[in-house]
């Protein structure tokens, strides 16, 4: 099995609202185009800009949509799948999982090659919000599948997670600077 063939799998299968991330194989986007059981789909193409573009399944028009504000938009676990390209959200993670986790209520499925992705850090950060996790690895990529049906968040618990998470990369930033 290869990663494009276990995300036509999963396009076949998902239903209700659905978001894309920087999804970049056509045949998948052909495959949730064909599937009558999505309601909304939402396609954004991110390319490591702050800013991507919202496109509405039936819709024309392109709609820019900042990262930081998916939470507003989309609001309290109304998309049931979301599937996404760690390049496109790497540089926002810290958000984006707090984020992911608030908006979706069934599966999210993150995606990349094995050296651009931080299992560990991706582990590490969604255990807080008691979620099942599976990898999936191949020769050269890895796929991400978490369950968030279990999960919920409180306000109080993600300001100190976010303070947490700020610490932690000024350290790293720190070390970096030291051993240079």
């Amino acid at each position: 099995m290869t990663l494009i063939n276990d995300l036509k799998k999963i396009s076949k299968e998902v239903s209700g609202n659905v978001i894309t991330i920087g999804l970049e194989y056509k045949i998948v986007l052909d495959e949730l185009d064909k599937n009558e059981k999505i309601k909304e789909l939402y396609s954004m193409q991110f390319n490591g800009k702050k800013k991507m573009k919202n496109k509405e399944k039936g819709k024309k028009r392109n709609k820019v949509v900042s990262i930081k504000k998916i939470r507003k938009i989309f609001k309290k676990k109304r998309i049931d799948y979301i599937i996404c390209n760690i390049e496109d959200i790497n540089r926002f993670l810290r958000t984006f999982i707090r984020d992911s986790v608030y908006i979706n209520k069934s599966k999210l499925y993150i995606y990349g090659s094995k050296n651009n992705i931080d299992l560990e850090l991706i582990e590490k950060r969604y255990n807080r919000y008691n979620v099942i996790i599976n990898v999936t690895e191949y020769e050269k990529e890895v796929l991400v599948e978490i369950d968030n049906t279990k999960a919920f968040n409180k306000f109080f618990k993600d300001i100190f997670y976010n303070i947490i998470d700020v610490l932690y990369s000024i350290y790293n930033i720190i070390g970096d600077l030291l051993i240079n």
